[in-house]
């Protein structure tokens, strides 16, 4: 697998390309109404395409039975899907600089992103440093690293987020990790550690609330891309 890697915490795959037009016709294809608003961010808006169930099952949008493109997003990675979602950005939405746990190499989830709909003008930063993915790229984007994007376009940005669950394959497909990564991990777990000693002395009961999302992730493989989360 050839990967190009800008800059840390994101890396393009240049052997998976897709056509963005196809896509774009399997996402018109969803209601309007399945779209939900984010709390976070402005003009941002998803759909949860997969995601788990309780009991350990998997919900699966049932109009991906007519979308055999985006089945295929999900075919080109060799390790268990643990859920994929459609994301929208209105122009002039944003969402602020920001690390999270859910679509951290470290925490054992591989996450990609396929630009469908996008433009030039839609700033998306990583470490500090903008950059374009194109429509129908594929780009695995590490999660702990700071990241923000604006959309400074006329168009509705959107692309299909997918989480893998990380194993040896999927590790192949993107650069081998060095001193640096684990560098970084360590920065990572110490960030998370100190957030968790300041929220747990200002609110101990969102403490247990963030605790309850960071054991379902790593215990569960169930990630806080879930609208309810």
């Amino acid at each position: 697998m050839h990967h190009t890697q800008p800059v840390r915490g994101v890396v393009r795959l240049d052997d998976l390309v897709w056509d963005p037009a196809a896509l774009a016709a399997e996402v018109a294809r969803f209601p309007e109404a399945d779209w939900q608003v984010l709390s976070y961010g402005t003009a941002w808006k998803q759909i949860m395409i997969v995601h788990p169930e309780a009991g350990g099952g998997q919900f699966r949008h049932p109009i991906l039975a007519t979308c055999p493109t985006i089945q295929a997003v999900f075919d080109a990675f060799p390790g268990r899907l643990l859920d994929a979602s459609l994301a929208s950005i209105a122009p002039g939405g944003a969402i602020g600089e920001h690390r999270d746990i859910s679509g951290g190499t470290p925490m054992g989830v591989a996450r990609f992103h396929v630009p469908i709909v996008t433009d030039p003008q839609v700033a998306f930063f990583v470490s500090g440093q903008r950059q374009y993915l194109a429509p129908g790229e594929t780009w695995n984007l590490d999660t702990t690293y700071p990241h923000a994007v604006r959309n400074d376009s006329k168009l509705v940005r959107v692309h299909l987020i997918v989480d893998i669950e990380s194993n040896d394959a999927v590790a192949a497909m993107l650069p081998r990790r060095d001193l640096r990564d684990r560098l970084h991990q360590v920065h990572f777990a110490a960030i998370c550690a100190q957030k968790g000693v300041v929220l747990g002395l200002k609110d101990p009961r969102a403490l247990v609330t963030r605790a309850r999302k960071f054991v379902k992730l790593l215990v569960f493989r169930q990630s806080v891309l879930r609208p309810e989360d």
